[in-house]
């Protein structure tokens, strides 16, 4: 699982966590497994990946991005 301190910890300021993945699930895995869960953001060109990804992230709000 997560081990370093910057992925585990609540984080102040201009901090983003790029990590890499093989299938959506990791992902989901990674974000939920956080004691916080205040905000999280998703990046992608994939608008249903967007919208998959944010109604399974157990967060207080769920930015989307686009390019």
């Amino acid at each position: 699982m997560l081990t370093l301190a910057v992925l585990v910890w609540q984080i102040f300021g201009p901090v983003m966590q790029i990590l890499k993945f093989k299938k959506m699930d990791e992902v989901i895995e990674r974000a939920n497994s956080s004691e916080y869960g205040l905000g999280a953001a998703v990046f992608t060109k994939n608008i249903e990946r967007a919208i998959y990804l944010a109604n399974s992230i157990q967060s207080g709000t769920v930015w989307l991005g686009f390019s």
